[in-house]
């Protein structure tokens, strides 16, 4: 490690030292003992080879830091690494990693302090646990290691630039498929009533309807006309998509339900194999921003990405105006967002 630390002086233990050295000359001017002049002597000599060998080690001493994963849910714990790596012959009882965490989406920071020694011409570890509880996208930084000499006088503190990430999404866990199925008849209703190229969902025929059809593939306003139920027959949700907007709101606790709920849908909308285009809020761009997925791994990412710009910034209380006026030919989508801490997901028709 290049040595570009500042040194640090203690002035209470280096008072404290100097009460005990004049005590030592005091005893030795009264007793005139050469056991107490040797002791003199290395009270004197010793503060100047530890410090010595302080900024010595300062100047070779390697720190590295490492998180066992990059992605984590609620509820998991992760370990974090630190090692100090000496090459050098001496040591330091006392070093400490000055680390700083940071979530970006909730705009929160904190610091920490941890302590360890460094071994005598060899490497060492100290494994701790993170315990996960937020979402969001953590930054964990060590800016400073401060290295203390071995009589405590004196610290020099070398600044680090180590960095990891980790983030937190939502665990993996489905709606009810009822729910789900209920979603996208509602919106196969509503995108039947635009113009072809934007339909939900292909349908090859439609019939009547036959015990045992599901209740979601009934068309409604033919069976008013014809007074029996006709039933739609699809024959692929290929190429169609599910348009999710959400609105976390400012609220910490709100804004992880909503996220969390999103997560889900997105998950069971997957599973069927129909793409999904999840649009937020940008403050910063003043407009939509969009991630599509079709997969579990696609998903993950852009959940990912939203945390990349603070909740400050994803939120517009004009947000129904502004999505008529940049999808116009929007039919409907699904709108999540939370109401007096409880999260709804309605359907909206883009008008």
């Amino acid at each position: 490690m290049k040595r570009e630390g500042k040194v640090h002086i203690c002035v209470f233990r280096c008072v404290s030292y100097a009460a005990l050295c004049l005590a030592e000359f005091l005893l030795f001017a009264f007793l005139r003992s050469y056991f107490l002049l040797v002791l003199a002597v290395l009270l004197v000599v010793w503060p100047a080879v530890s410090a010595a060998g302080m900024w010595y080690l300062a100047g070779r001493i390697q720190a590295v830091m490492g998180i066992g994963q990059g992605r984590a849910c609620p509820g998991d714990t992760v370990l974090r690494t630190l090692r100090l790596r000496n090459p050098a012959w001496w040591l330091s009882l006392d070093a400490e990693w000055n680390l700083c965490f940071k979530n970006t989406f909730w705009e929160e920071e904190s610091d920490q302090s941890i302590f360890m020694p460094v071994r005598l011409h060899g490497e060492e570890s100290l494994i701790l646990p993170l315990q996960i509880s937020n979402l969001g996208h953590f930054h964990i930084c060590a800016y400073r290691l401060a290295v203390r000499d071995i009589m405590g006088l004196m610290q020099v503190r070398i600044p680090l630039v180590l960095r990891e990430e980790i983030c937190v999404i939502p665990s993996r866990q489905p709606v009810p498929p009822e729910q789900a199925e209920g979603y996208m008849a509602g919106l196969s209703e509503t995108e039947e009533s635009t113009e072809r190229g934007s339909d939900f969902a292909e349908v090859s025929e439609i019939r009547e309807y036959v015990p045992g059809d599901r209740i979601r593939d009934i068309h409604w306003k033919l069976s008013a006309k014809k007074d029996i139920l006709m039933v739609k027959e699809r024959i692929s949700m290929a190429g169609s998509e599910m348009v999710l907007v959400l609105y976390p709101g400012g609220e910490k606790e709100t804004a992880e339900k909503v996220l969390t709920e999103a997560f889900y849908l997105g998950q069971t909308f997957v599973e069927r194999h129909i793409p999904v285009r999840l649009i937020l809020w940008n403050q910063n761009l003043f407009g939509w921003e969009e991630n599509r997925f079709s997969g579990m791994e696609e998903m993950e990412d852009s959940f990912c990405r939203i945390y990349d710009i603070p909740l400050s910034m994803r939120n517009n209380r004009e947000w129904k105006q502004h999505m008529a006026n940049c999808y116009p030919y929007m039919g409907a989508y699904l709108f999540v967002s939370a109401e007096e801490g409880e999260v709804q997901v309605v359907l909206h028709e883009n008008a």
